[in-house]
């Protein structure tokens, strides 16, 4: 039970990390290429943190036991990337992210950007871990085989 626990923290953990830096280079390379420099303001820092970690949360639905099939999986996925949306057309609408449809159709671009960015991380790290997992279990067998 407490495996399962530390399992499910460090998942969401490795979500709000990847999320939060996702959204810096984003936007970093949004400022760099509309060639907009003035400085964010102050409560900055609180909007990213109020993306990333009710994001990150989300990481849970794909948390199960048991490994799902392709039809759960997908369903999760979209489950998952609707309410993404909808936190993010939430927020955006409460700290006026756009003022026309084209600055939240902006705002959608960079959602997408992110969850890409996201996914390839975590396939990634998802294929670093069980590589670990797969390591040490050649290394057991190996020494049980020696005894």
């Amino acid at each position: 039970m407490k495996s399962n626990i530390k399992e499910m923290l460090y998942m969401v953990e490795r979500q709000i990390m990847e999320i939060t830096i996702s959204l810096l280079v984003c936007l970093g390379f949004m400022k760099l290429f509309t060639g907009s420099f003035e400085s964010w303001s102050w409560y900055f820092p609180f909007q990213i943190i109020g993306i990333s970690v009710p994001t990150g949360l989300c990481a849970f639905i794909f948390y199960n036991k048991k490994e799902l099939n392709r039809k759960q999986f997908l369903i999760r996925v979209v489950i998952h990337f609707f309410a993404l949306i909808s936190i993010v057309l939430l927020e955006g609408y409460i700290f006026s992210w756009w003022t026309n449809i084209g600055g939240m159709l902006l705002v959608l671009l960079i959602f997408a950007c992110v969850y890409a960015f996201v996914w390839i991380a975590s396939m990634f790290g998802d294929k670093k871990d069980s590589e670990k997992i797969n390591k040490a279990l050649k290394n057991r067998n190996s020494s049980k085989d020696n005894e």
